[in-house]
């Protein structure tokens, strides 16, 4: 529960401020500008509100007290909030029977947090009143702008308020994070997918080349291991001489060896030294970190130690004038003892005063009694004889009435009788025009009633057809998306191909670097290249692998418009760095047609003849004959074999990927491992072709949603117009209805009216014949009684003369008594007075006496507090002490480091010099080694000829080989030479070889390997995503339809008591998810119809948001509620149910109520008052409902009670 607020320079709360809220009901008063909305901002800004424009500021230091405007006061350099709830059922996940949230800002900028006065951060404090309804942006806080934001806010935008109230604003902001994870999901899958079968497609590929490989790398390993054999003979004969000469240059080596392990030596010494000296180092650092830290900590104490002094001196300022302020209070109560005295001394003699004139007043009544009783004795008999003349009076006058009245009764009878009988001919008119109106308002009925099912047809129309443009606008729109999935689907694969195609992907590094110079360096040689084969050809999708499979590695030959470069190569003037395949135009001549192609075109099985499905330029159309004209495609592997035996010249390509060569070899596979670049480019192009028609549909289908979002546009304002219709329709057959109903009621009441009026006649008649008999015999009676009148009046002419006599002697003692009751009660005032004062002088002397108790209880709280800073003081000092003793320790063990580190460096600087010492000598041997090895050196260089001689003949290095132990000596060398002969030959036949192939086969299984993993997870990760989207989707529904059904149960509830009948609903929009359904609020206030809420009244609409807050708050409560000025358009009657309905929310919840209706405050159970006496600064004023004027204003005598009340409770306070 909220207990209270503290403010401390928080906008125009300049002093420090408190407000207590008790169980029950607090309103906060005041007139407009002084300041009572800044208590809301107060409670908003310190649960953790960051935006600046939702408190009224332009930013966050605009919370800060800006100082009076007239100069008075200064502005405040911070400003403070704290919040105190009441934690004693532990619905705060702190233990502590009482909980302060607390935030506070400074001019310069920082902020800080508080929870029970210990520094926090915002999401411990958002965390805290979680899932307690409490917070800045919660429901629980309803401003003045918040009924107004909820009245004109859409259907979607309303829709928010109930997803917070059922907790689902999390899992939506989850939910847009999670998809959109699966949108970037969906993409790498789609780019990975189209990666991936590329690779496969070229894994495919390359493990063809790589089996070529593999036979070249067996002819050329035997080739090596026979030239390492021939040149070991060779070789060994010059090793043998070269050992000699070894065996003396070991001696100096050795020599060498062991200085060199002496230098070492030094130098492994040197480093540990080293090692000794960085450690000793790393703890100088820490030992100067523990001494910082500590002098830090030191500061950090003495600065405590300072404000604890500060406020020691403080509060023994405090006790002294505490003290003296209860010497006062002694004095004042002595003073006080002596005038009840002297109060006392005075009382006495007045009550004796008032006993003497008592006895004489009663001695006089006694005279007056016996006076009283003789006259008494005559008034007694006088007054018998005055009764009955009066009553004889009274009963001729009441007899004289009679007549005249029962005359008047007679003569108003018989006007009576006529106005009846005028009214009964009127009626009977009357009902005869009512029912010819009736008549004429049934023929009305039956044509509205008419009028209404063509406008109800009318709208069943519209809103069948509207229904069906949506369902087709929803089709074309899945259709539209599905195009913008695929094209993005094109879109990523023609990227990936478009990059490939960038990267010469598939092309060997001679000629890559071919084409890169063609294209950047310009050189002169490079002019003549025209580009790949796979660039001058262009060959249809589906027919791409068959042209890839019949030009084979032609495919990545590079074409020659002149024997430029070829020129440059013999020259040895260009290099590449691997093998390239060239093919010159001028070499390549027109095809000559044979005589069986004809023959050969006309089998059923064959498709055509290669060069045929190529289009070119025409400079390389003798390109394609050369390359493809001996080329024919037929159906299958049967259909080839067949036609290789009866044309042998001819090279034949499958449609299902085999090809036969003309000297009988054939090609097996399936056709996704002959992709290539031919392919690839065929494929990109298609794609682009693709990708055009697509933006073509894409656009198309854009137009045609566009029109048909006019249409239904169109159709929504024709439905809108039929709605009107039949809405004005239904409530012109009400209003008919109404009043057919009227008009039967009105014959009704005239058909009533009509047998009253002639019962009404007759009882006239009754009563004028009663009338004349009574008459008669009130005559009769009065003559009686004027007759006794007579005889009274002379009997009390002779009892006047006695009395006269008797009242003149009681004159005389009734003056006398006179007198002594004057006296008599001046005697008696004199002595309340005195009482009066008594009674006040003791009051004042007990309240003395309270307010010392009171003084004295605090001084003794004050001297506890001094005791504990003394306390705390000391504790403090012990720690420092603690702290000096540290940071002595620590410059100790620095100061011993830098001694220790001192002699490490003296000791090092000898073993450098030791080391430099033997290094000269080391040298000196090296000296002798060289020229020993100066003499090897002939050896060695016939040997390097020989080695070099080997390498440029055979492209073997002897060196590598000729120290194995498994190699065979040479028994027949002339056969040896015959078998490299032959494995030349071999090497050479086998043609152009990538020998990349088995590293790039390697690699290439390694990446499809990594790849389709990657490609697995990103499935397994999109089915997960999909998983949590679903089940949010599902938690969310039910968490939205269970606080809806709740919360419009409640808010009928609330409608109905707030608004004493009539009715409302929460209505989701139709046709639409729950999850995106708006919300739209209709009522029906008692005697209206149904309504929107924007079509209700000022005061209705305000009642029925509140009301609906309210529902929304009594599903999910929270410890309190603000309420800032919501009831200001509801009217005195209104504010009263809305308080009745506020008092069923007080058993778990407080209210606080910001208000200038006297209505609203005569339901507080506390009434706070907030005043600005004093320009930009407001104060808080206790007041009662009397001190607040109609408009808000607060009475200055309240403002000076409660100043006054705070004087008393500060002398209270220091006494």
């Amino acid at each position: 529960m909220l207990k209270a607020l503290e403010l401390v320079g928080f906008k125009s709360f300049a002093d420090k401020t408190r407000f207590e809220f008790p169980p029950g009901i607090t309103v906060v008063v005041g007139p407009n500008g002084s300041g009572k909305s800044n208590i809301v901002d107060a409670i908003k800004w310190a649960l953790g509100e960051q935006s600046a424009k939702s408190l009224r500021g332009k930013e966050m230091a605009d919370v800060i007290f800006k100082g009076a405007a007239s100069g008075s006061r200064k502005a405040a350099n911070s400003a403070e909030a704290t919040i105190v709830f009441d934690n004693s059922d532990g619905q705060l996940s702190i233990d502590s029977p009482e909980v302060h949230v607390s935030r506070r800002v400074y001019r310069s900028g920082e902020a800080e947090y508080l929870i029970n006065r210990h520094p926090c951060r915002l999401r411990d404090v958002r965390d805290l009143c979680s899932g307690t309804g409490v917070g800045a942006d919660a429901y629980a806080i309803i401003e003045q702008g918040k009924v107004d934001t909820l009245l004109q806010a859409s259907s979607k935008d309303r829709r928010a308020i109930f997803e917070e109230a059922a907790g689902i604003s999390r899992f939506k902001s989850k939910k847009l994070e999670t998809q959109r994870r699966l949108d970037r999901v969906e993409q790498n899958l789609l780019r990975l997918a189209d990666i991936v079968d590329e690779v496969g497609g070229r894994l495919k590929s390359v493990r063809a080349q790589a089996g070529k490989a593999q036979r070249y790398r067996e002819y050329s390993q035997r080739l090596q291991d026979l030239r390492v054999s021939v040149g070991w003979v060779d070789w060994r004969s010059l090793s043998a001489r070269l050992e000699e000469y070894e065996v003396e240059l070991s001696q100096f080596r050795e020599e060498a060896a062991s200085l060199a392990q002496a230098v070492k030596a030094s130098e492994e010494r040197s480093a540990a030294l080293e090692a000794e000296a960085r450690t000793l180092t790393d703890g100088m650092a820490q030992a100067e970190g523990d001494l910082s830290r500590a002098e830090q900590r030191v500061a950090t104490l003495s600065a405590a130690s300072t404000m604890q002094y500060r406020q020691l001196h403080e509060l023994t300022g405090d006790i002294a004038n505490r003290r003296e302020r209860v010497s006062r209070l002694k004095s004042a109560e002595a003073s006080l003892s002596v005038d009840v005295q002297s109060i006392r001394g005075l009382l006495d003699a007045a009550r004796l005063q008032y006993e003497t004139v008592v006895e004489e007043l009663h001695s006089v009544e006694e005279t007056a009694v016996d006076l009283e009783a003789g006259v008494e004795q005559l008034r007694k008999d006088r007054e018998e004889r005055r009764q009955r003349h009066v009553e004889l009076l009274k009963e001729a006058s009441s007899l004289e009435n009679s007549i005249g009245a029962i005359e008047a009764e007679v003569a108003a009878a018989g006007r009576r009788l006529s106005e009846v009988g005028e009214q009964y001919s009127e009626i009977c008119a009357a009902i005869a025009e009512q029912r010819q109106e009736a008549e004429a308002f049934e023929e009305e009925g039956a044509r509205v009633a008419i009028d209404l099912e063509k406008k109800q047809e009318r709208l069943d129309q519209t809103q069948d057809r509207l229904t069906r443009q949506r369902d087709d606008l929803r089709d074309r729109q899945d259709a539209l998306t599905t195009l913008s999935h695929r094209r993005a689907a094109i879109h990523e694969r023609a990227k990936v191909l478009d990059e490939l195609e960038k990267r010469y992907e598939g092309l060997n590094a001679g000629v890559k670097e071919v084409l890169s110079r063609a294209r950047d360096e310009k050189e002169y040689h490079f002019r003549s290249v025209a580009g790949l084969v796979a660039d001058v050809f262009q060959v249809d999708v589906k027919n791409a692998t068959l042209i890839e499979i019949a030009l084979g590695d032609a495919a990545h030959y590079v074409v020659l418009r002149d024997a430029g470069l070829v020129d440059a190569i013999q020259d040895g003037s260009v290099h590449f760095p691997g093998r390239v395949g060239l093919i010159e135009l001028e070499n390549c001549l027109p095809r000559v047609a044979e005589e069986d192609e004809q023959t050969l075109s006309e089998d059923g099985d064959v498709k055509g003849r290669a060069d045929r499905f190529v289009e070119t330029a025409e400079e390389f159309a003798p390109l394609v004959s050369q390359l493809l004209g001996d080329a024919w495609i037929v159906t299958d592997l049967a259909a080839a074999r067949r036609l290789q035996r009866q044309y042998p010249r001819r090279r034949f390509v499958a449609e299902t990927g085999e090809m036969l060569e003309a000297d009988g070899r054939i090609y097996v596979g399936p056709r996704a491992n002959a992709a290539g670049i031919i392919s690839r480019r065929s494929e990109l192009r298609s794609l682009r072709d693709q990708l055009a028609e697509l933006d073509d549909e894409i656009k198309t289908g854009g137009d045609e949603i566009t029109a048909l979002q006019h249409e239904i546009a169109e159709a929504d304002d024709e439905l809108r117009s039929a709605i009107d219709g039949h809405r004005q329709a239904t409530l012109a057959q009400s209003e008919h209805k109404a009043r057919l109903a009227a008009v039967q009621q009105q014959l009704e009441h005239l058909a009533r009216d009509q047998q009253r009026s002639g019962q009404e006649q007759e009882a006239i008649r009754r009563q004028i014949e009663d009338g004349d008999s009574r008459l008669q015999s009130v005559r009769n009676s009065l003559a009686e009684k004027q007759q006794e009148t007579a005889n009274l009046e002379r009997a009390a002419d002779d009892d006047h003369a006695k009395a006269a006599m008797l009242e003149s002697e009681r004159a005389q003692v009734g003056q006398q008594a006179t007198s002594l009751k004057i006296e008599l009660a001046k005697s008696e005032q004199q002595v309340t007075s005195l009482q009066q004062q008594a009674k006040q002088t003791e009051q004042a002397l007990t309240e003395k006496s309270q307010a010392i108790a009171e003084n004295r209880d605090r001084l003794t709280a004050e001297q506890q507090q001094y005791a504990t800073l003394e306390r705390e003081i000391l504790s403090a000092n012990g720690e420092l002490a603690h702290l000096y003793l540290v940071r002595e320790q620590r410059y100790r063990e620095v100061h011993s480091g830098r001694v220790r580190r001192r002699a490490i460096e003296t000791q090092r600087a000898e073993i450098q010099a030791q080391s430099q010492k033997m290094r000269r000598e080391m040298e000196a041997i090296a000296e002798q080694v060289h020229r020993k090895e100066l003499a090897g050196g002939d050896l060695r260089h016939e040997r390097g000829t020989l080695a070099a001689r080997l390498l440029e003949d055979y492209g073997i290095e002897i060196a590598k080989h000729a120290d194995k132990e498994d190699l065979e000596p040479i028994e027949d060398r002339q056969a040896v030479d015959e078998e490299i002969a032959d494995l030349r030959r071999k090497v050479t036949n086998i043609g152009a070889v990538n020998v990349d192939a088995l590293q790039e086969l390697d690699e290439l299984e390694q990446r499809y390997a990594h790849l389709s993993g990657q490609l697995t997870d990103l499935t397994e990760a999109k089915q997960a995503l999909e998983k949590i989207i679903q089940k949010i989707n599902a938690d969310s529904r039910r968490l939205f339809e269970e606080t809806l059904v709740t919360v419009r149960e409640n808010f009928r509830h609330l409608f109905r008591k707030v608004f004493g009948g009539g009715s409302a609903d929460i209505i989701l929009e139709e046709g639409v998810d729950v999850l995106e359904a708006g919300v739209d609020i209709v009522a029906t206030p008692p005697g209206k119809n149904t309504l929107h809420i924007s079509l209700l009244s000022g005061g209705e609409r305000a009642l029925t948001a509140v009301t609906l807050l309210l529902a929304i708050f009594q599903f999910r409560p929270s410890p309190f509620c603000i309420l800032d000025e919501v009831d200001g358009p509801l009217d005195e009657a209104n504010i009263g149910r809305f308080v009745d309905v506020l008092r069923g929310f007080l058993d778990w919840t407080r209210f606080v109520i910001v208000t200038h209706s006297k209505a609203t405050m005569a339901a507080a159970s506390t009434l706070y008052g907030v005043t600005m006496q004093e320009s930009g600064v407001s104060k808080r004023v206790s007041v009662q409902f009397d001190d607040v004027s109609d408009d808000g204003e607060i009475s200055q005598a309240a403002v000076e009670r409660d100043a006054g009340d705070r004087d008393n409770d500060d002398d209270a306070q220091v006494a």
